[in-house]
């Protein structure tokens, strides 16, 4: 009996995947980061269900100030990182019970990870341009990371025979 049929094994890919799901579920993803000619500056930190707002009210030209708001279209973006983001964990449970690589998992995880950069590339291209920053977004790649770690330090069953994948 090898140290991957053991029930050892077996809790060791438990809590891989159900910390991964946690920290996909509830970690933050990134944050943005709004600044203000007036030098207001403010900053949301972003999470697949929730975010914070954190800083002052943007001051407008008449006086009055501008409370923090959430974009209503925000929830279109979080559909695919939700789903990316499970996907990669999913990936994660695959490479513990032989079924894909850790290459592919990493791989996805760090797709996931730039989804949300790339659809932010004009706002950065506008950042440069305009020398302020409205609206860049950058990430916290926590899910990766400690996806990454686990996988390297508690590393998943490889079988040299399609029939030696553990259950």
């Amino acid at each position: 009996m090898s140290e991957y049929d053991s029930s050892n094994y077996q809790k060791r890919k438990t809590r891989v995947v159900a910390v991964s799901l946690i920290i996909a579920l509830f970690a933050p993803v990134g944050i943005t980061l709004i600044s203000h000619p007036y030098g207001a500056f403010a900053a949301n930190l972003i999470g697949v269900f929730w975010m914070v707002f954190i800083g002052t009210p943007i001051p407008v030209d008449g006086g009055g100030m501008v409370p923090p708001t959430v974009d209503p279209t925000a929830g279109i973006m979080v559909v695919p990182l939700i789903a990316l983001r499970l996907l990669f964990v999913f990936l994660l449970y695959r490479a513990y019970n032989g079924q894909t690589s850790r290459r592919s998992a990493i791989l996805l995880g760090v797709l996931s990870e730039l989804y949300l950069v790339i659809i932010n590339i004009p706002s950065y291209i506008s950042s440069i341009t305009t020398l302020s920053i409205g609206g860049l977004y950058l990430p916290l790649p926590i899910l990766l990371l400690v996806g990454a770690l686990m996988v390297w330090k508690f590393p998943p069953f490889v079988p040299s025979k399609p029939w030696e994948a553990p259950g």
